[in-house]
């Protein structure tokens, strides 16, 4: 009888302990997509400043076009009559 409960209890810290290893490799994999959802957050952002950065002067360019190739230019804000 002492020997049924001392394998039964061995059968259930092995249990245990593979449940813990189980629960060990699945939050490494959690950290690991974590690590990898990181990387690929920042190369985003880093693209998307690149992008900023490299049309800069065509956004100014767009919203202000003065330069040779314009020869009269004129604000208007809000109701402002025409002249």
């Amino acid at each position: 009888m002492e020997l049924a409960i001392t394998k039964m209890a061995e059968m259930h810290h092995d249990t245990i302990e593979g449940m813990t290893q189980m629960h060990r490799d699945s939050l490494s994999a959690l950290d690991r997509k974590d690590e990898r959802q990181h990387v690929e957050r920042e190369g985003m952002r880093d693209m998307l400043r690149r992008a900023i950065d490299g049309s800069g002067a065509a956004a100014q360019n767009y919203v202000a076009p003065v330069g040779r190739s314009v020869s009269e230019a004129s604000f208007l804000a809000g109701n402002a009559p025409r002249c």
